[in-house]
């Protein structure tokens, strides 16, 4: 079960990232925020800590866009409350991303600014060019 388990997460948090950035109509919203949910499901039973950090993170962008920014900063929180001493520079920067993201979309600025700063601190860190501009990116969408 857990190999397959670990495919359904997979597939449903790539679908989601595929609507995520695409036009949508308000059943693709529907569709959207329910594969974040399939995602982290499936996450709970063949995953760890960074899964599930990552599925919060997404739940939380998910809710962002479609307008719930409370439960945006609640599942953005969420996903920087794992143990996340092993998880890359990257992946902590992209959760300081989120939360930055959740925090403006409530008028927290200067949380959100600290987050961002985090972000950036982990960038610096990271080794992986390629893994760090795909998080630069989404910051620079702040």
């Amino acid at each position: 079960m857990t190999t397959d388990a670990r495919a359904l997460a997979v597939d449903a948090y790539n679908k989601a990232q595929d609507l995520l950035y695409a036009d949508r109509s308000p059943e693709d919203d529907t569709e959207l925020l329910t594969l974040a949910f399939v995602s982290k499901h499936f996450w709970k039973q063949a995953g760890g800590n960074m899964q599930f950090a990552i599925s919060d993170w997404l739940i939380s962008r998910v809710f962002g866009e479609l307008g719930f920014t409370d439960l945006a900063v609640e599942f953005a929180v969420a996903s920087l409350n794992y143990d996340d001493t092993n998880f890359p520079n990257w992946t902590r920067a992209s959760l300081n991303e989120g939360a930055a993201r959740a925090f403006k979309g409530v008028g927290m600025e200067e949380e959100a600014a600290r987050h961002v700063v985090l972000a950036y601190e982990f960038l610096a860190k990271e080794e992986n060019s390629a893994d760090a501009a795909v998080i630069e990116e989404q910051l620079k969408d702040l």
